[in-house]
């Protein structure tokens, strides 16, 4: 049998009704064991229109011996408009687009016709809103005129980068007013309300003018037959009738009573000779006299002046037939009888209250037109069945779940939206379960889901047969469920991996291919959602917080199911979704006026990705709800529809590759980026002034570190902005598109009070568009006025306060753009080369044909030049493969820059429309040249990518690396680019997703090529040290480099004051830990090998040796292993915090409560700063810790003339380590100025009989790291 099509079953957000489920089966767990068992009991098997027949050994019952069914079948119906849309079938003017993007609009010369579009250039669209197209749209008419080549126009739906679905060839037509009609066959089946948008593609400039369009009707279904569009005397006119290749065809009708008389078939004139007649007194279809093609007048005449046609209902020309041959006489006799119509129906008599699953058999008898049928089951629509895209003649659909309640009937409706839906045979299975939990019923929303899940062994109940399906799911829960369905999900494309075999994920070897993929969605859940604290500010959560924090909310449960198939990678790399700031085609922009902003900046791209493929959508009002806990029965309907996707990504790489390993983790990671300022002489061609404009590419870091494709852990910062002068832009603030409450955007008085600093004023931009003029003028002067608006991302090479080397150390990578013939003056050159010469990276890009002179430059000439001037062709590139055949990782780390494929749509007109590669850059019609090459290279310098010169076949460079060797210092890096990537993002940003995907995708990978070995240390484990003299602390490396990387690991510790103990857990490390190449002396990693993104945790043993020391300091190193000056390295020390301070004094106890004091340090230290000053209380009863929140009342201040300058006290409810609830008093701010200075707190308490335990404690404010403690005392 052919493998069933799987679909998913949606839920929302509220309403979550799921009646009709498409099941998967999975192999029975052993060392697993589910909650339950399947239990599948046969119930009919019918042979829908035949005998009984035996296929195969499956028995079914001819249709007229299975008493427990009726079927039927219904006449076609025409389907009403939905209100607010516009008919497809009618004339749509070109000038009524609702989304335009280049477009113009001017007075037409056409006949019948007031406005046409013009000036239309390649990669220009426009978009209709709200298009309904009816059952049997077949092709497309467009009125068009072209004095050039012309160029084609592509139909897409619903975004510019959606779907393609026809595209036709406009010629040139004789002038710009001279029109003609352009038409072309869809290449799928369109039905229903989309969006439609035509998109331009040409060679050039002036492609054609477009008046109007419109679709056309298939000849092939049912045209009902008072939709005419002209009732003339005797005779009904329909326009557009669309034959395609004609063929043989059956002329039908259907009439709503007895009639006599003869109809007639005639094209192009009421008076034409019949290409049909039909005697309707005794036939209800004839054979069409001559082979019908194309889109056609048709009229349709009768014998009785009308009176035959106002009775007809329908009329349509039906391809030829043919049966479908099998050698199995079984198969013979089930497929070659079926039930048939437009819609096809089945009720069958079952028993009440059940599940049941159903299996469809659609067989097709035509090679034109084959059938496309929605399918309804019990009222909800389970699948769309399309035999356009099967293989063969027939095919078994299912298995779909679905409940039979109380009145014991299942009903299954085929209703055809193109051909005539044709069903031979349909299978019913009884589901039944050996136990069910007891708060599960079968008319709850979410029993399929759970129940299957359950069966599964992938989901599991609270114990005592119960699920608490409304209960909000955890963290850790989570996790084991996306581990048992990361489980299933290799198992279906890996036959050999048995997960029965898996009951966590420390079962599973590191070495496996996928281990760290999983480990890396696991981990999320299972650790960081499970913290006591916030992971970036390490501020604990309280009691209350934390019970909160670790639910699950949607947002992250969109993560969940798409970690769950692999869903963020396919065959061409990691997934990039479309922006919705850039393309109106977004998912999330269907929720734009809703609450799409609520959504967490890390998930967005993990919620477009499960809205596109299904996985989520929005509530019965239109609301997403992305900040919502999920429930343990949303959680089940999630992963059960993830799991019953057809898409499942988890394939085996080829030998000698590796599954990339996303960054999935809460934790931000600053990624420090800047654009070098340096001078840059440029001509403004709009005042025809020479000027400066070291930053024309002003806008491009904003728009990188806004886009719902940057990792999800990345925060590009700038380590050091220019100081924020708000004097700079009060002559600039026409150019301020940042809306400020209460006050215009102008207004810049209002400006000056809203904004403090310049990150703030870049983040409130809306307009990030680099070019006013749209022309790619360099040098203009509102240019460089708006660039100040972005000014946050600027480093100057002459800042003062920043020497080159200092540049070189705190920054990740620098950007610089030049143009023109620049001739550095020696001190930028200078500063420049101390930059480099400190290990320094720089990505120095061309735009318009920069030309260095000889030793001018800050790296040796050299020369930018163009391979033709002047023309707007893009020429391929070839990227330079290294032994292995792959690319340099500037193309395929993060994301994968295809050299054979485009995701770009509506490309410039290049020889090589299918690559990637060669639509890096701009591109952008007004260009005059986008193909230059690099000259005067040194032997020394990496070319990593080619341009061809198609009339030589010459192969030149066009982007290279140079490395600027060092004696004692780290290599300099430049990356020298022509392809002006950073003007692809910052020029035409409205129309920057579709047409600068390439150029995104490449500067991620630029800053992960550039990016290091991270070393951290989880600095919590220190806030809760008691001073005892053993001390553990976790150590996380991680490569956030783009290739797999082998690092020394270096420790410096003071053995004089505590020591490493010596450890046991890595003796194994070639099996369990085989990312460990050597061990130290001690036992700790000494050498390790980390793939990119891959992260590990060491955790080391200390013994303290002095004890009373301040303060133990412990440095790890990791390098690049065999390097003498590494670039890739990282050194972080932990310090451990042993200062004391006196512990807690408490007095006046009584009966609503006690004093607390806590006095001032015994020195006071010379550099005064605020602290953070935390009391700790737990309470006891009888030697038993009790809830506090069961006697505490409040606390307040006793304020006297001892009383240090503090800021504010607030309390919360905290868990510790064993789970104990205790008060957290907090006093913010507190600054000790004499050591006799005292806080005295008043503690209100009820509840009798209790004692009390107190611990003080001293917080860094920014860092939060414990600075000093007390001991805890016992409060009498």
């Amino acid at each position: 049998m052919v493998k069933c099509r799987r679909t998913v079953a949606l839920i929302t957000a509220i309403v979550l009704t799921l009646p009709v489920f498409l099941t998967a089966s999975f192999a029975k767990t052993e060392e697993v064991l589910p909650y339950c068992e399947r239990i599948v009991e046969s119930v009919l098997a019918v042979n829908l229109g035949g005998e009984d027949v035996t296929v195969e050994g499956a028995p079914f019952t001819g249709e007229k011996n299975e008493k427990n069914i009726k079927t039927f079948i219904k006449e076609p119906v025409e389907l009403k408009a939905p209100s607010g849309t516009i008919n497809a079938f009618t004339r749509i003017e070109a000038e009524d687009f609702t989304f335009n993007n280049g477009i113009e609009v001017e007075e037409t010369g056409d006949v019948d016709g007031e406005e046409n579009i013009c000036y239309i250039a390649n990669g220009d669209y426009v978009g209709y809103e709200n298009i309904y197209f009816p059952k049997g749209t077949k092709g497309f008419i467009a009125r068009v005129a072209s004095e050039t080549e012309g160029g084609y126009i592509e139909l897409r739906l619903d975004s510019p980068s959606g779907e393609l679905v026809g595209r036709v060839r406009v010629e040139n037509t004789g002038g710009w007013q001279d029109y003609t009609e352009v038409y072309c066959e869809l290449n799928k089946n369109v039905s229903g309300v989309h969006n439609l948008f035509l998109g331009f593609v040409g060679d050039r400039d002036g492609l054609f003018n477009v008046n109007w369009f419109r679709f056309t009707k298939s000849a092939y279904d049912p045209v009902m037959a008072d939709s005419y569009d002209e009732k003339l005397s005797g005779a009904y006119k329909y326009n557009f009738i669309d034959f395609g290749e004609g063929g043989n065809l059956e002329f039908k009708v259907d009439f709503s009573q007895k009639v006599d008389g003869t109809i007639d078939v005639r094209l192009g004139s009421p008076t034409s000779s019949p290409v049909a007649s039909i005697n309707v007194s005794n036939e209800t279809s004839v054979h069409v006299k001559s082979n019908v093609k194309g889109v056609n007048e048709l009229y349709l005449t009768d014998n009785k002046n009308g009176e035959l046609l106002s009775k007809l209902n329908w009329f349509v020309f039906e391809p030829e037939e043919e049966k479908i041959d099998f050698d199995d006489k079984g198969y013979d006799k089930l497929f070659n009888t079926s039930l048939r119509g437009y819609t096809v129906g089945i009720e069958a008599n079952l028993d009440k209250n059940n599940i049941y699953e159903v299996y469809i058999y659609p067989t097709e008898y035509h090679k034109v037109n084959k059938q496309v049928f929605d399918l309804y089951i019990n009222g909800e629509l389970a699948d769309t069945v399309n035999m356009e895209e099967n293989e063969f003649e027939w095919d078994r659909k299912g298995p779909y779940l679905t409940k039979v309640l109380d009145d014991g009937k299942l009903s299954i409706e085929c209703r055809a939206i193109q051909g005539i839906a044709s069903v031979g045979a349909i299978e019913i299975n009884k589901i039944s379960y050996t136990k069910e939990f007891d708060d599960v019923k079968i008319k709850d929303w979410s029993y399929i889901p759970i129940m299957e899940l359950a069966s599964q062994g992938v989901i599991f109940g609270k114990g005592n047969d119960k699920f608490s399906p409304g209960d909000h799911i955890i963290g850790e829960h989570v996790a084991y469920m996306m581990f048992n369905v990361m489980k299933r999900s290799i198992a279906e494309k890996n036959s050999d991996f048995k997960p029965e075999k898996y009951r966590l994920l420390s079962d599973i070897s590191p070495d496996f291919w996928a281990y760290h993929y999983m480990s890396a969605y696991y981990n999320y859940f299972f650790v960081e959602k499970m913290l006591k604290y916030d992971l970036d500010t390490r501020i604990p959560y309280s009691a209350d917080e934390y019970r909160e924090k670790r639910k699950v909310r949607r947002e992250e449960f969109a993560m969940a199911i798409i970690g769950a198939r692999r869903l963020d990678y396919n065959e061409d790399g990691r997934v990039f979704v479309l922006d919705p700031n850039l393309e109106p085609g977004a998912n999330l922009n269907r929720y734009k006026d809703k609450d799409a902003h609520e959504i967490t900046d890390s998930y967005r791209y993990f919620v477009e990705l499960a809205l596109d493929k299904g996985l989520m959508r929005g509530d019965h009002l239109g609301y997403l709800n992305p900040k919502d806990p999920v429930t343990r029965a949303e959680a089940a309907a999630f992963i059960y529809n993830a799991l019953n996707l057809e898409e499942n990504n988890f394939v085996k790489p080829k030998e000698g590759e590796t599954l990339p390993v996303p960054r999935i983790t809460a934790k931000k990671r600053e990624v420090k980026v800047g654009i070098l300022i340096l001078p840059a002489p440029a001509w403004d061609s709009i005042n025809n002034i020479d000027t400066n404009d070291p930053n024309p590419d002003f806008t491009l870091l904003e728009l990188l570190d806004r886009n719902i494709n940057k990792p999800m852990d990345w925060v590009l910062v700038n380590p050091h902005p220019p100081a924020f002068n708000k004097n700079e832009f009060k002559d600039v603030m026409h150019l301020n598109s940042a809306e400020i409450p209460g006050a215009k955007s102008d207004d810049f008085e209002a400006f000056c009070s809203y904004f403090n600093d310049l990150r703030s004023v870049a983040k409130a931009q809306t307009d990030l568009e680099a070019d006013i003029t749209h022309t790619g003028v360099v040098g203009y002067s509102e240019n460089i006025k708006k660039s100040k608006f972005f000014k946050y991302w600027e480093v100057s090479i002459d800042d003062p306060d920043l020497t080159p080397e200092q540049i070189a150390k705190d920054y990740d990578i620098l950007f610089q753009t030049s143009h023109g013939k620049i001739s550095y003056p020696k001190d930028v050159q200078d500063k420049v080369k101390a930059f480099l010469n400190a290990g320094g990276q720089l990505w120095w890009e061309n735009c318009d044909g920069l030309v260095i002179k000889p030793g001018d430059g800050f790296t040796q000439e050299v020369k930018f030049e163009s391979i033709r001037p002047g023309g707007n062709i893009k020429f391929p590139k070839i990227p330079v493969l290294d032994d292995d055949n792959k690319m340099h990782p500037l193309f395929d780390n993060i994301f994968r820059i295809d050299p054979e494929k485009s995701t770009r749509v509506l490309a410039p007109g290049i020889f090589t429309e299918a690559s990637e590669i060669t639509l890096l850059g701009d591109g952008e019609e007004w260009l005059n040249d986008d193909n230059r090459y690099l000259d005067n290279l040194l032997p020394t310098d990496e070319v990593v990518l080619l341009v061809e010169d198609t009339t030589t076949g010459e192969l030149l460079p066009n982007l290279a690396i140079r490395n600027i060797i060092n004696k004692d210092k780290p290599a300099g890096r430049i990356v020298i680019s022509t392809g002006d990537m950073g003007c692809g993002i910052s020029k035409h940003v409205h129309r920057g997703g579709g047409k600068a995907v390439e150029d995104y995708k490449f500067c991620y990978n630029l800053f992960g090529w550039m990016s290091k070995i991270g070393v951290s240390f989880d600095e919590t484990k220190a806030n809760s040290w008691d001073g005892s003299n053993e001390f553990s602390i976790e150590a996380t490396f991680i490569n956030h480099g783009a290739r797999t990387q082998v690092y020394d690991v270096e420790e410096v510790i003071n053995t004089d004051l505590w020591e490493l103990v010596p450890t046991k857990e890595f003796n194994n490390y070639k099996v369990h830990h085989p990312w460990i190449k050597k061990l130290n002396s001690k036992g700790y990693p000494e050498k390790i090998e980390l793939e990119p993104n891959q992260s590990e945790v060491v955790k080391y043993n200390f013994r303290i040796k002095k004890p009373g020391i301040q303060y133990y300091n412990f440095t790890l190193k990791a390098s690049e292993s065999g390097v003498e000056n590494p670039r890739d390295t990282a050194e972080t020390t932990f310090r451990l915090n042993n200062t004391r301070i006196k512990a807690p004094v408490f007095t006046g106890f009584r009966a609503d409560g006690f004093d607390v004091t806590l006095s001032a340090p015994e020195e006071i230290k010379a550099d005064l700063r605020p602290e953070t000053y935390e009391l700790n209380l737990k309470f006891q009863r009888g030697g038993r810790f009790i809830d506090p929140q069961e006697i505490f009342r409040h606390v307040q201040i006793e304020q006297n003339n001892l009383t240090p300058e503090l800021e504010g006290l607030s309390y919360s409810y905290m868990l510790d380590a064993k789970g104990n609830l205790y008060v957290k008093v907090i006093i913010d701010n507190v600054l000790f100025t004499r050591t006799n200075e005292k806080i005295k707190l008043n503690i209100f308490v009820e509840g009798g009989d209790w004692q009390v335990l107190g611990k003080a404690e001293v917080y860094d404010p920014v860092s939060r790291q414990r600075i000093a403690f007390s001991d805890e005392v016992r409060g009498k």
